[in-house]
């Protein structure tokens, strides 16, 4: 255990409380560790295939200089998403770390917003769930794409379209992207 964790009140599987008083969790240098039901996320749980499933959470209050405090954290489950080459369900694992500057004012927030990512604590208190869900939100990829590397949007379809001379009917002028056929290696 190192020195700064000798004085941590670390509670196991304790709960993610919804709302959280940040001088108090970064004075006892709070760890929380916890699995959330993805119903109870539902901003997630919207972005995903299913509801099914947790989200692990591994949370510590840390003392810091300029700012209330800090909350780092680890966030990790598997997720099922919609791949949007082929439309079809795929698996996704979430593993996730995040190092947030809590601050108690948008003044604050904007100060600090080129050294730290902050959040507010607005009257000290902390939306500790809504936080993780935003965090976990932002770990998500924006176009998830499955291994299948032959996964496609239609059957038959290849992930790779082949550039053609001319693939726009009844228009007579060159193909532009034709220049680039060849002078990019494929992916």
């Amino acid at each position: 255990m190192s020195a700064g964790q000798k004085g941590a009140k670390c509670m196991r599987d304790a709960g993610i409380p919804l709302k959280l008083d940040v001088a108090e969790a970064v004075a006892r240098e709070l760890a929380l560790q916890a699995s959330l039901p993805l119903a109870e996320l539902p901003r997630l749980a919207a972005a995903l295939v299913d509801a099914d499933g947790q989200l692990r959470v591994a949370l510590r209050f840390v003392a810091d200089v300029q700012a209330l405090g800090r909350l780092q954290g680890e966030l990790g489950g598997e997720f099922r998403l919609l791949c949007q080459r082929c439309l079809r369900p795929m698996s996704w694992t979430l593993d996730a770390r995040f190092d947030l500057c809590l601050v108690g004012s948008e003044a604050e927030e904007e100060r600090l917003l080129e050294s730290c990512e902050p959040v507010l604590a607005e009257g000290g208190q902390l939306v500790l769930r809504e936080t993780l869900e935003d965090e976990a939100l932002l770990a998500l990829p924006i176009a998830p794409r499955c291994a299948n590397t032959d996964c496609a949007a239609r059957p038959g379809e290849t992930s790779r379209p082949e550039v053609g001379d001319n693939d726009r009917p009844g228009d007579t002028r060159p193909n532009p992207f034709l220049a680039l056929k060849g002078k990019f290696p494929a992916r």
